[in-house]
């Protein structure tokens, strides 16, 4: 169990699709014995690395800028593992309409409580590569080997919503229903379903290697490309990181009818329990929807803020990714009384609590089975 688990949980790392599951109720997504298998970077810093952002009114410069943005940060992923010092790791990774750089120490400084030390050694990380991100060409061989890897990734996303029923495990389920969801959702909006889209058709007519040129020649071009500091990671023991730029303005993701309360999404046939979704302020706090699960998948912060009953048998939550944006969250439980109290107070904004997820909650709606 703890195995199938632990690919379970690199597999949702790999497509963007996590799954947090409250410990205690109806078992954990990784169990301690897993957790303790499984090993965290000892030291880590995440930047944004900023880009030219599209016209969000262009579908066409939308699913351009996702796909080729997709593969530009799998090209810069492969050189910066390549030409990166062995003490150092980088992983590119998109983060819609920038990319997000996490940059790990693959071996601690040999004194291990010298903080400072190591945060010079990841600045040093960072340093190294900027040229490498500012200015090295991908060649028309890089280009393909990056549009593999990051077709083989979506084509995972794809297979699972071609499915004709709704598979058991929620690492699986939950985003399957918060895909179908957000289609129904925002099926009159522009940036939404055209991502959506190109989550399943990565490898299209329009994307060959002489547009990626030009795209990436007019990104450089544009003067917008650099490092900026995300809120958790702009100073590391003391010692700030060099910035050179800001955040591109992102696309409006607020759910295009205010009063939106009931969604009817297509689904594959099949059991499941009831679920509602779930929009987080994204705009205020890139890592709202996973703070937002911390609250609402764990038992504790749940008793202390809503005033009914909680003995739940079970309570999973899923948050939904469209190229690095990780807005929505789709919340499941065995207690179908409880997940409408729930709905209300979150709906309704009478939520109250001392725990930072709450206040990032923004809308909600009921997710009805067919």
């Amino acid at each position: 169990m703890c195995e199938r688990r632990a690919r379970a949980w690199k597999w949702g790392l790999r497509t963007g699709l996590l799954i947090l599951v409250m410990p205690g109720a109806g078992g954990g997504f990784v169990s301690r014995l897993c957790a303790q298998q499984i090993e965290e970077p000892e030291l880590y810093v995440r930047l944004g690395l900023s880009l030219n952002a599209p016209v969000y009114d262009s579908g066409i410069e939308i699913e351009q800028h996702a796909a080729f943005s997709a593969i530009f940060a799998a090209a810069l992923t492969r050189d910066l593992d390549k030409e990166s010092a062995t003490s150092c790791k980088i992983k590119v990774a998109v983060d819609f309409p920038d990319l997000t750089i996490q940059v790990t120490l693959r071996s601690r400084s040999p004194g291990k409580s010298n903080r400072d030390v190591d945060s010079l050694g990841l600045m040093r990380c960072v340093q190294a590569a900027e040229p490498i991100w500012a200015r090295t060409d991908v060649n028309a061989e890089a280009f393909e080997s990056a549009l593999g890897r990051v077709e083989q990734e979506y084509r995972r996303v794809a297979a699972w919503d071609g499915a004709n029923k709704l598979p058991q495990d929620s690492v699986y389920r939950l985003p399957m229903i918060g895909r179908a969801a957000l289609r129904t959702l925002y099926q009159a909006d522009g940036v939404v379903p055209t991502l959506l889209d190109r989550h399943l058709k990565i490898r299209a007519s329009s994307i060959d290697y002489s547009r990626f040129v030009t795209w990436l020649s007019s990104q450089r071009q544009s003067g917008r490309m650099g490092i900026y500091h995300l809120a958790e990671s702009a100073v590391i023991a003391g010692q700030a990181l060099p910035a050179r730029t800001i955040p591109s303005v992102r696309p409006t993701l607020k759910w295009p009818d205010s009063g939106a309360d009931l969604i009817t999404p297509n689904l594959p046939m099949g059991t499941r329990r009831p679920t509602i979704l779930i929009l987080c302020a994204i705009e205020r706090d890139r890592m709202c929807a996973a703070k937002t699960s911390q609250v609402l998948c764990n038992r504790e912060r749940v008793e202390r803020a809503l005033p009914f009953r909680t003995n739940l048998m079970s309570l999973e939550c899923g948050v939904v990714k469209l190229f690095g944006i990780a807005a929505w969250l789709v919340v499941e439980s065995d207690d179908e009384d409880w997940l409408k109290e729930l709905y209300r107070m979150v709906a309704k904004e009478d939520v109250r609590g001392d725990a930072s997820g709450w206040n990032l909650i923004e809308q909600a709606a009921w997710i009805a089975t067919k």
